[in-house]
């Protein structure tokens, strides 16, 4: 054009004479809050045409980007231009999505968010920490317990009692709160430290959600034993070449002590071991074959015990057991 004048066009489509599509002012229902399998209050839009009026008759489609369930899939807008539909959470805990579209109107899609929170706990789940073997007087790695609702979302905020129920030792705290995260999953839990008595032995200790109903328990079990020998397989560069074996390979214990073998993680591959005494390889019973696990064995008379694994030449160990203690 002359003078380098430039006109722009702008074109806009017309649904039912509407131009755009925008959530209701004030009362659109975006970022609602409750609890799992609520239906929440309506979620609304409203369509309106080049002079900002309402329009009657645009249809709107509904969609949902989680499980749970939509009161209507489409609605039409009523006198006030506004369309709704209603949305019931599902049973998984966690911020939830529901859109709103019209092809071709401004706007359109619009994105509300939900927030579905856990139910009333019913049970508490362990996530770590059961089942340790160490030495007398440790502190054991901390244990670790979930509340969870009827349909397993983890719930913050429930406090936890923990008590020595057999064994001995101390914990600390002896009260936690579901609250510290999970650095795997951002979960909540609670957590306590165990330091084992110095008596060799079962030891117990119950987690208790005491205000919740039903008081739901969880239950850690550990031993104190007087010796720990672990069981390992190390590969390294490829599966041709790997080293195995015991460690420590000799160990000291009093008499009357437990010794504890475990086999070690499976981080760099696995392979079979077993323990086999060589004074008598059945009683008291060598372990059998296996990948995982552990073997205890009780030694009540001092003495020399050697040991191999009947997989693996070469590989095997001692233990020495002395009256009136280990030194």
């Amino acid at each position: 054009m002359e003078g380098g004048q430039t006109v722009r066009f702008t074109s806009v489509a017309l649904v039912q004479g509407a131009t755009h599509l925008t959530p209701k002012p004030g009362d659109s229902g975006d970022q609602q809050r409750d609890t799992v399998l609520a239906t929440l209050e309506p979620f609304r839009v409203i369509a309106r045409d080049h002079h900002d009026a309402p329009v009657a008759g645009v249809t709107v489609k509904w969609s949902a980007y989680a499980d749970g369930s939509l009161d209507i899939r489409t609605s039409v807008t009523d006198d006030d231009g506004v369309a709704e539909t209603r949305y019931r959470l599902p049973t998984q805990a966690g911020t939830l999505r529901v859109q709103a579209s019209v092809e071709g109107l401004i706007g359109s899609p619009i994105a509300f968010e939900a927030h579905a929170e856990p139910a009333t706990p019913t049970n508490l789940v362990i996530v770590s920490g059961d089942e340790q073997v160490a030495l007398p007087s440790s502190s054991l790695a901390p244990y670790a317990v979930r509340a969870i609702d009827a349909y397993g979302n983890a719930v913050e905020g429930v406090v936890i009692d923990w008590e020595i129920t057999e064994g001995g030792g101390s914990i600390d705290p002896a009260r936690s709160t579901t609250s510290t995260p999970d650095a795997a999953t951002q979960r909540p839990l609670a957590m306590t430290t165990h330091t084992l008595s110095p008596i060799e032995g079962s030891h117990v200790v119950t987690a208790t959600a005491t205000s919740v109903p039903g008081t739901p328990r969880a239950t850690f079990r550990s031993r104190a034993v007087s010796g720990i020998v672990w069981v390992y397989t190390y590969y390294y560069y490829g599966w041709n070449n790997a080293y195995s074996g015991f460690e420590p390979d000799e160990i000291v214990v009093p008499a009357g002590g437990t010794v504890a073998w475990l086999w070690g993680p499976c981080d760099w591959g696995c392979d079979d071991h077993d323990v086999t005494f060589e004074d008598d390889p059945t009683e008291p019973a060598s372990s059998p074959t296996q990948r995982e696990g552990t073997h205890f064995r009780t030694f009540d008379q001092p003495g020399v015990f050697p040991y191999h694994c009947s997989v693996h030449s070469g590989e095997g160990g001692m233990v020495e057991v002395v009256a009136g203690g280990a030194g």
